[in-house]
């Protein structure tokens, strides 16, 4: 979805790829019970993920003119990432305020060095956050982590684990 066909910018985290990936989940029941396509599709649970890498301010003011994508997140599950690393300057709160409002569900994630020199993920940016109960999580906080997506009848669960970097075991289960 980034960068657009002739985009170009001084900066070249701005020119780094955006991928978004969409998992969709049809109740196989409703077509048994003579339901439609169609009708399944009102049924069905959606998971978009939205990995921006270092894409920051230009992308975050580009996706949130999309009026298209914007609808497409009506009850969707949406997980992304803040850019680069969490950097104040690379991010907007207005943009996760955005999402959420479009969202069902909203996880925010930063990766970043444990005690980086550049104080990524930024404290003012988490602290905005969490203002704003946007659910974050960031690896030095964090730890590893690894996102689980759970299909059971017609519900995707999004769930998040956090591994201890250096035992490897898992210390939160679900945020």
């Amino acid at each position: 979805v980034w960068p657009p066909k002739n985009f170009s910018h001084h900066d070249k985290n701005e020119m780094s790829l955006a991928l978004l990936f969409q998992l969709e989940h049809y109740s196989s029941n409703d077509k048994s019970q003579g339901k439609s396509e169609d009708s399944s599709r009102l049924n069905s649970e959606k998971i978009q993920v939205l990995l921006s890498a270092d894409a920051g301010l230009p992308f975050q003011n580009f996706m949130t003119k999309d009026s298209l994508w914007l609808k497409s997140l009506s009850g969707t599950k949406l997980i992304t990432n803040l850019a680069h690393h969490g950097s104040m300057h690379s991010n907007s709160i207005e943009y996760f305020k955005t999402l959420k409002e479009y969202s069902k569900e909203l996880l925010v994630f930063a990766s970043a060095g444990k005690n980086n020199r550049y104080g990524h993920p930024s404290k003012d940016l988490l602290n905005q956050l969490q203002q704003n109960n946007i659910k974050f999580f960031s690896t030095p906080e964090d730890g590893a982590l690894a996102f689980n997506c759970i299909i059971k009848n017609k519900n995707i669960a999004l769930g998040l684990q956090c591994f201890d970097e250096l035992q490897g075991i898992e210390k939160i289960n679900q945020k």
